[in-house]
């Protein structure tokens, strides 16, 4: 029953009630562009995982130039509110590219992850920890 498996924690990290325990798989979505540092991201997860968990990070990555926001933002969001755009075009900019995640990743010795573009605007990390 994957009611009795699946624990959602809300908090701010780092000093989220997160319980320490054996986690099998660590999963992150449209967070990492938000955070003003990143390594605490990768810090939580290195503390947090152990060898063999699963690591899946998802997020946007930053584009070539801002010309290239802009065709990303009408391509998928035409339609949506000027506000939406806005934010959807900034988060763009503050995104990491995958060699920057790369060299995080190298920062907390994770490097063995794989860093990986799966569209023209979003990234996955993943791996099984060592």
């Amino acid at each position: 029953d994957l009611m009795n498996r699946v624990t959602l924690i809300e908090g701010y990290i780092p000093g989220a009630p997160i319980p320490q325990q054996p986690y099998s798989v660590i999963t992150s979505n449209s967070l990492l562009h938000h955070l003003p540092d990143p390594q605490v991201l990768w810090q939580t997860i290195k503390q947090y995982g152990q060898p063999g968990t699963l690591v899946f990070v998802a997020d946007l990555f930053r584009p070539g130039n801002q010309n290239e926001a802009h065709r990303i933002v009408e391509t998928y969001s035409p339609n949506e509110p000027e506000v939406l755009k806005r934010d959807f075009y900034n988060s763009l900019l503050a995104a990491f590219t995958p060699d920057e995640v790369q060299v995080q990743l190298q920062q907390v010795e994770m490097s063995y992850l794989q860093v990986r573009a799966i569209s023209d605007r979003h990234l996955l990390i993943y791996g099984e920890m060592r």
